[in-house]
């Protein structure tokens, strides 16, 4: 974790217990580390929340466009048994 995300009293704590210094530490410094981490891991996961919301929105945008483009297909030779089945196998997938 960069120090310059710890507040200044947390950071010697940390560079401490790094240095395999185990002296007592006390239980505010303890819950201070704490909140510390558990503020990084939020703020984390919501990147990712918003990460996995984005492309899903891309890939619903991209499905949307298929269907407009498949919607908007005609045939260009007209036949009487082709036209119908042709339209019924869109409108399926569609």
């Amino acid at each position: 974790m960069a120090s310059g995300l710890l507040p200044e009293h947390i950071g010697p704590l940390v560079d401490r217990l790094r240095a395999g210094d185990h002296q007592s530490v006390s239980l505010p410094d303890v819950a201070a580390l704490t909140e510390v981490l558990m503020r990084s891991l939020e703020s984390y996961f919501k990147s990712i929340d918003l990460t996995i919301y984005a492309e899903c929105q891309s890939l619903a945008d991209y499905i949307d466009d298929a269907r407009i483009e498949i919607s908007s297909l005609s045939p260009e030779n007209s036949d009487t048994v082709g036209i119908p089945r042709a339209g019924l196998e869109l409108e399926a997938i569609v």
